[in-house]
C-alpha cells in the first residue's frame, strides 16, 4: 500500500522535501445543484470509499511554524454537508470500509501529538497514543482493519530516532 492520500505530493510527505508546494485550490462541484465547496491552499485529498466523506490536506502557508510537519486537514461529510477542520495532520487514511479516519498529529514542541481515529459515522473522535514523540509511518493493513504506526524520539546520544512499533488490530 502506498502512502496515505493522493499523489503527488503523498500526504505523508515531509513539507519542504523536493519543490516548493504551489498553492491550489480544490472545488467539489454538486451535480445536482452546482453549488460549490472550496479549499484553498489544498495540497492532497482522497474520499473514503462510499464517497460520503472526502479529506483535503492544506499546504502549509509562508507564516507557519517550520519545526513540525502538521498542517490542517479538512474532513468534508458529504451528505450533511459540513466541514470539521482538524490542525496539525501530519499524515491520514481512510480504513477500506470508508468507516474510519485514522491520522497522526505532529505540532509544535509535541503539544497533541499522537495517533488519532475518527469514527466517521459519529463524529467521535478517539485518541489511540499520545504524547511527546514523533509519529510517523501511519498504514492500515491489506485488509483494512488492522492500523499500525511508529512513535519515536531522538536521544541525545542517538543519530537516529528510537522508534516503537504501535498496532491496532480490529
Amino acid at each position: 500500500r502506498g502512502a496515505p492520500g493522493a499523489t503527488p505530493p503523498a500526504p505523508g510527505a515531509r513539507p519542504g522535501a523536493g519543490a516548493a508546494a504551489t498553492p491550489r485550490r480544490f472545488e467539489l462541484l454538486n451535480l445536482a445543484t452546482g453549488e460549490k465547496w472550496t479549499a484553498p491552499n489544498a495540497r492532497a485529498f482522497k474520499f473514503a470509499k462510499g464517497s460520503k466523506h472526502l479529506a483535503v490536506h492544506r499546504n502549509k502557508s509562508a507564516r507557519t511554524d517550520t519545526t513540525h510537519a502538521g498542517t490542517d486537514l479538512l474532513l468534508r461529510d458529504l451528505s450533511a454537508e459540513t466541514t470539521r477542520n482538524v490542525g496539525n495532520v501530519s499524515q491520514y487514511d481512510f480504513d477500506d470500509a470508508g468507516a474510519l479516519l485514522a491520522y497522526l498529529v505532529d505540532a509544535a514542541d509535541d503539544l497533541g501529538n499522537g495517533v488519532y481515529l475518527v469514527e466517521l459515522a459519529s463524529g467521535i473522535t478517539r485518541a489511540l497514543d499520545a504524547g511527546p514523540a514523533d509519529f510517523d509511518a501511519l498504514a492500515w493493513s491489506d485488509e483494512g482493519t488492522n492500523l499500525a504506526a511508529l512513535r519515536g524520539t531522538k536521544p541525545d546520544s542517538m543519530k537516529q530516532k528510537a522508534n516503537v512499533l504501535l498496532a491496532w488490530t480490529g
